[in-house]
């Protein structure tokens, strides 16, 4: 298990994301299905959000989950899928695709 420290509040860090996307609170609410109560909760800090809740938001400012929570990681949602290579056509299949195009 990772070491990682924590920098900075989720509240903080909310603030931080809402405004480098120009989200208000009502626009976060809405982006996430959460309500615009619970928006303001965790903003002011009275709340921790849970994971799942973590989750919807770092969604919806498009940052990372950890940066979310406060760890001293990139901000940057890094795609949780591995790269892999395109799957190989056969001959007849490359025709129907040419077809198809």
């Amino acid at each position: 298990m990772e070491n990682w420290s924590r920098s900075a509040t989720t509240s903080q860090r909310l603030i931080e994301a809402m405004n480098a996307t120009h989200m208000k609170q009502a626009d976060l609410a809405r982006a996430t299905g959460l309500s615009k109560g619970g928006i303001s909760n965790y903003v002011m800090g009275r709340y921790e959000p849970k994971s799942d809740i973590i989750s919807k938001l770092a969604k919806a400012l498009n940052c990372s989950e950890m940066w979310l929570m406060g760890y001293d990681v990139p901000m940057e949602r890094q795609d949780k899928k591995t790269p892999t290579e395109e799957p190989k056509l056969s001959e007849g299949e490359k025709i129907m695709l040419d077809l198809f195009r």
